[in-house]
């Protein structure tokens, strides 16, 4: 599953559940005579603008750090800040919604001690409890140990979560295109990463790395991708299926180069033409 899915059925499943939240919210007002549902209103409404800026702050962290992981935002410290930044925004939303449902509770709580309306607010702020502390811990375990990886904060990472495993563990790759330019330090990342920055899925980087565009290396069963030839090509700009796959068809067609020839050189000395 990707990063980008996580965060859409993250923000589906949030908002079935603040939706049906407000709905047993203000069934159970509609109980309560309007002198005193006006008084609870008016307590809200205090209350919304802390709401706001909690809820605001965490939106904001979830935006930077969408924008550091996408790439369009550079430099940092030597951590996947930008997938911190994310999950810590995410769970911050998660608790602005669990403490509002709360609020929201002892506004009815207060005004109606043993009806229906505090009933009602009761059962939502345990449903948005329930929701929000599933949602939250979900993403931020998913994104800790699926997408960062299990060592994505030591000092062997990059300011965009690339780690660098041994060079001499370097699977490299050989195909149709260009072969990548070597490197003297091998950045890599995890393939749930490297999909999110191209945006494409398993089959696609199954052509990159036959056509020889990327290389990957497996590791403690985790899959990395070269973090440069990703870049690099992300700049140049992605080949299309289509011309990968005649490609492949052509080198598969071609006969095989018959061995060069050997000659000796004027000393002796064998050489290959």
């Amino acid at each position: 599953m990707s990063i980008q899915l996580v965060i859409i059925v993250g923000i589906i499943v949030a908002y079935v559940a603040a939706s049906v939240a407000e709905g047993m919210v203000l069934n159970g007002a509609a109980t309560l005579p309007p002198d005193v549902r006006e008084r609870v209103f008016r307590r809200e409404a205090a209350l919304g603008a802390i709401w706001r800026i909690v809820g605001g702050l965490g939106l904001a962290l979830v935006v930077i750090g969408l924008l550091k992981t996408f790439g369009f935002i550079r430099g940092g410290p030597k951590i996947p800040w930008g997938l911190y930044t994310f999950a810590g925004g995410f769970a911050l939303i998660c608790l602005e919604r669990t403490l509002r449902s709360w609020g929201t509770f002892g506004s009815y709580a207060k005004e109606d001690p043993q009806g229906p309306a505090r009933a009602a607010a009761l059962n939502a702020a345990l449903l948005v409890t329930l929701v929000e502390l599933a949602l939250g811990v979900g993403v931020v375990w998913y994104i800790k140990d699926k997408a960062v990886g299990p060592g994505g904060g030591s000092s062997a990472s990059t300011a965009s979560g690339e780690t660098e495993p041994d060079e001499a563990e370097t699977e490299g790759s050989t195909g149709g295109g260009p072969a990548p330019k070597p490197e003297k330090i091998a950045i890599w990342i995890p393939a749930p990463q490297a999909k999110a920055l191209i945006g494409k899925d398993d089959a696609y980087f199954d052509l990159l790395v036959r056509w020889g565009q990327v290389r990957k290396k497996e590791t403690g069963g985790e899959l990395f991708y070269q973090a440069q030839d990703l870049k690099s090509l992300k700049q140049a700009g992605l080949p299309a299926v289509q011309e990968m796959e005649e490609g492949l068809k052509r080198m598969q067609a071609a006969p095989p180069e018959p061995p060069a020839e050997a000659v000796k050189s004027p000393e002796g000395e064998r050489l290959e033409e």
